[in-house]
């Protein structure tokens, strides 16, 4: 997913590389040839994965705005 959510914000093959050393040329393709065979199921996980973080940034700015109280 990460593979993906870089090449639909532009990421060429290099850059996805550079991002993710670890990989090989062939996984970043084998990583795009599955999403291309199966978008719903990605896009809906590349969804939920924005929500989450939608959320938890929700939570942490309630967080930070709670006054502290000292020890």
């Amino acid at each position: 997913m990460n593979v993906v959510f870089l090449h639909e914000r532009g990421g060429t093959e290099a850059g996805i590389l550079a991002a993710y050393p670890d990989l090989e040329r062939a996984q970043v393709y084998a990583a795009l040839s599955y999403y291309y065979d199966h978008p719903e199921e990605i896009e809906a996980e590349l969804r939920a994965d924005e929500t989450a973080a939608d959320r938890y940034e929700q939570e942490r700015a309630v967080d930070l705005a709670r006054p502290r109280t000292a020890k």
